[in-house]
């Protein structure tokens, strides 16, 4: 079989059947400081902020303002905004080249009006192509064990998610968390966990539930279903 990274732990935690505990990836609140805290009350994989990959990759200014980290933050998971597989690969190549040793994301589920247009977030579920050699090219420069994954929302077909579980599966994506709402949904409408479990049915790899977690109850209440 193909080498397994370890990613600090991610992937032993993930597959190990024991319950994950992961913080999610928000805007201004998951820097440093905060990932401190969520740890201190037993989250086991702590994601950074969406860092978007195009500015990250030009200064190192930029990068010391997007990321900081320390020894004691970990397992990290270090997600980004891409337009093409080559911001993506270049972005994972300088995390690998800093010594980094957790795993890099890519967002494709951010829904808000100007990552669409920017042909960011949600928009790359309109190109699964561009996932899949997107996913590629990170796993070619990141380095065997820095673990690569994507974060997608369902479609209103599940047909179509699972076509791009398959495509990111084929490039040797590590896991995929799946937002249980549309691109084009509130962000008041229900989760549809239903759609969740018949995707990770159809999934080799493990894949994460995301949406309206926001107490270790709901993590229970999702788990047992």
């Amino acid at each position: 079989g193909r080498h397994r990274p370890s990613g600090h732990g991610i992937m032993d935690l993930l597959e190990s059947g024991e319950c994950t505990k992961i913080a999610a990836p928000m805007v201004r609140f998951s820097k440093l400081p905060w990932r401190h805290v969520v740890r201190s009350w037993g989250t086991d994989i702590v994601y950074s902020p969406m860092i978007m990959a195009d500015s990250f990759i030009a200064s190192q200014r930029a990068r010391n303002i997007e990321f900081s980290t320390n020894p004691h933050d970990t397992p990290l998971i270090v997600q980004f905004a891409a337009h093409s597989d080559k911001e993506f690969g270049d972005a994972a190549e300088l995390m690998r080249s800093g010594g980094f040793t957790g795993g890099i994301d890519l967002n494709c589920g951010c829904p808000q009006k100007w990552a669409v247009q920017e042909g960011i977030g949600s928009a790359l579920l309109r190109k699964p192509e561009t996932i899949k050699s997107m996913v590629r090219q990170a796993k070619l420069r990141a380095g065997q064990d820095m673990p690569v994954s994507i974060k997608i929302r369902i479609h209103p077909d599940l047909r179509d998610t699972i076509h791009i579980v398959k495509m990111a599966e084929s490039m040797g994506v590590d896991f995929i968390t799946l937002h249980g709402r549309t691109a084009a949904a509130k962000p008041n409408d229900p989760v549809d966990f239903e759609a969740i479990k018949v995707v990770r049915e159809a999934s080799s790899v493990p894949l994460v539930a995301n949406g309206d977690i926001k107490c270790l109850d709901d993590v229970s209440k999702v788990r047992d279903r």
